[in-house]
């Protein structure tokens, strides 16, 4: 279905554009229908994935750039990503319970399945983040080139099939040598699975390739281990990087992954001689890393496009003036963040900062027009 063509001349009231203003935490489904969208700083478009049961990023904030988009009314929303958790890593996958094995929503019983979740935001609208936890299913690393085809000139794209419904699908590419493929990496273990995944071989268009065959395994290792997570809610309000209760699964660990901005700007002290420029905050990604070389980056930490806060000062030596710009999306809490100054040769001095900047959680705006 084609967007429709708009007319020149004035507009109307009958095809006005909307304001769609979100506090932390907050979203709002897009009706039926066409618009041009213009995400706010903090916004992003996000789509029901029917397999993960949970709605992913379909873009990266602050693009700058309208862009033309079909609804269906359902399955497709506008969110505040600051000051909510939007992922987490588990750091311990928890002692072995087959018992376990499966997805767990929120809400499940902490005595027959697993839980985790977190305190509420500290800030309006004080949200509290909770995770869906899935237990065991994860695909080997090791895949076994059955067959490895010939006449490949590109390697092939790789498919793995779905895991069960809640659960995280695997991921990998191929490598090639003399035309056949000789190896398979896996990007992503996924979890979830009840039975090893298929691989579906495409070449790519055009490309006179055949014959490989790849088979897949479930790594048994895992089994009755926490090996994903998945948002049921994000939260909203946070200023800092919760910490997550855990239940179900003995010495089950989980850091929580955030999505911060800077609201209020660092603390300044000794600064002399400095002229008016700008200040960089500068984002961090979460040092955690997931438990028992489990692999799953994409479902764990690489959740959203985080990109660098922007500010000002507006004195010529104390900087006790500034105004934030831009304050950011960090993995990190932001007083933790790194401030850097971005100064021309002639604007010599020094600035000494007392503490890092506070903050975490923004309202936002982003405009839809209907087409």
């Amino acid at each position: 279905m084609g967007f429709q063509t708009m007319g020149t001349g004035l507009k109307t009231l009958a095809n006005a554009s909307t304001a769609i203003t979100l506090q932390s935490g907050q979203y709002q489904i897009l009706p039926s229908g066409q618009y041009l969208l213009l995400l706010g700083k903090y916004s992003v478009l996000q789509w029901y994935d029917p397999i993960q049961m949970a709605w992913r990023n379909l873009n990266a904030a602050y693009n700058q750039c309208p862009f033309p988009f079909f609804s269906d009314g359902f399955n497709y929303r506008i969110m505040n990503l600051s000051g909510t958790v939007v992922g987490g890593v588990i750091t311990n996958l928890g002692t072995a319970n087959a018992a376990k094995n499966g997805v767990w929503p929120a809400g499940s019983s902490s005595s027959t399945g697993v839980t985790a979740t977190t305190t509420a935001g500290g800030n309006a609208p004080a949200l509290t983040a909770q995770y869906n936890v899935i237990v065991g299913g994860a695909v080997s690393t090791t895949v076994t080139v059955t067959a490895g085809g010939s006449g490949y000139v590109v390697p092939p794209v790789l498919t793995f099939s779905n895991p069960q419904p809640g659960g995280l699908l695997a991921t990998g590419y191929a490598t090639m040598t003399a035309g056949a493929i000789s190896s398979v990496t896996v990007t992503n273990q996924g979890a979830g699975y009840t039975a090893a995944p298929t691989i579906t071989v495409t070449p790519v268009p055009g490309d006179p390739g055949t014959g490989a065959v790849l088979t897949a395994t479930i790594d048994t290792s895992y089994s009755g281990k926490a090996t994903g997570l998945t948002m049921a809610n994000y939260g909203g309000g946070y200023a800092a990087v919760p910490t997550v209760t855990c239940a179900g699964l003995t010495s089950l660990a989980i850091t929580a992954v955030t999505c911060l901005s800077v609201i209020t700007a660092p603390t300044v002290s000794s600064a002399t001689n400095r002229v008016a420029t700008q200040l960089v905050y500068v984002a961090q990604k979460t040092a955690a890393t997931q438990g028992s070389s489990l692999t799953n980056p994409d479902y764990s930490t690489n959740l959203f496009t985080m990109r660098n806060g922007l500010g000002v000062y507006n004195t010529s030596s104390s900087m006790a003036s500034q105004t934030i710009l831009d304050g950011g999306m960090s993995q990190l809490d932001v007083s933790n963040l790194c401030v850097a100054m971005d100064s021309p040769a002639a604007a010599s001095g020094t600035a000494t900062y007392a503490s890092g900047a506070s903050g975490g959680a923004t309202s936002d705006i982003s405009w839809a027009l209907p087409l």
